[in-house]
């Protein structure tokens, strides 16, 4: 499985400036689908983050450093 792969390590994501349902989403450098709660200054932004672990609806979570002060975000995988 692609995403269980990158679990573990870090990746840049470009946010991009729709507020889907509640979340920014973007992708990784490898097209890995990014969601958090939505926070407008990430528009169009790149952060870095680590992907962490799958949880049961096949998501990826993820956390990005203190500074940027979210605690953890989540990656959606879809299956386009």
């Amino acid at each position: 499985h692609f995403y269980e792969e990158h679990l573990g390590s870090r990746a840049t994501v470009l946010f991009e400036h729709d507020n889907v349902e509640g979340y920014i989403e973007g992708f990784t450098e490898n097209y890995i689908r990014v969601a958090a709660p939505y926070e407008p200054s990430w528009a169009n932004t790149l952060k870095e983050v680590a992907l962490k672990r799958m949880d049961a609806r096949g998501l990826v979570e993820i956390e990005v450093p203190a500074e940027i002060g979210v605690h953890s975000l989540v990656a959606r995988q879809t299956n386009d």
